[in-house]
């Protein structure tokens, strides 16, 4: 909701006029961080929302589904197992919404949530290590260079970035046409 009301306020920022001495003139130099730390707040809010709190129902059909007459699980009230609808159904953004119905949810979505955690700790790492590696470059420490930043890279791409690209495989790959 902060994120929505920091965008208007910056829209709000950027078609007033800006004469000398008002409210809008003083922060005329900051609109458009405003307005896009407004969008991203939003955006990210949103997909925070999605991926890691409750799912949101915004395109409304579900690739899954939980049968009404099914039994429930461990006499847990309103929790199913999912089953898939329709096998060519993509769910546009985010995580389907049916998911948090399902007794499977905690499986999924933990597994989901640590391989995510895994991948952008990854890049995170490697792009601190490039920055050490243009630091070394700058400051003219090629020792530092090749001996520490090559090999952390070239560890850190072999060992973990691996492990990245089997997870994206293992996302990406159609185990139902194998």
């Amino acid at each position: 909701m902060h994120g929505f009301l920091l965008t208007v306020f910056a829209s709000y920022l950027c078609w007033s006029k800006r004469e000398p001495g008002t409210f809008a003139a003083m922060l005329g130099p900051v609109r458009y961080m405003f307005l896009l730390m407004g969008l991203f707040s939003f955006y990210c809010g949103l997909i925070y929302n999605d991926f890691g709190s409750l799912g949101t129902q915004i395109f409304g059909k579900s690739c899954w589904s939980v049968a009404e007459d099914a039994v429930e699980v461990s006499g847990t009230p309103g929790f199913y197992y999912a089953t898939r609808a329709d096998k060519d159904c993509v769910y546009p953004v985010g995580i389907d919404h049916t998911w948090y119905r399902s007794t499977q949810e905690i499986a999924i979505m933990n597994s989901l949530k640590m391989k995510t955690s895994v991948i952008f700790g990854v890049v995170q790492m490697l792009l601190g290590t490039f920055m050490k590696g243009f630091n070394a470059i700058y400051f003219k420490r090629y020792g530092e260079l090749i001996f520490d930043v090559i090999s952390q890279i070239l560890l850190l791409v072999c060992l973990f970035g691996f492990m990245d690209y089997m997870i994206i495989v293992k996302w990406t790959t159609d185990w139902e046409a194998h």
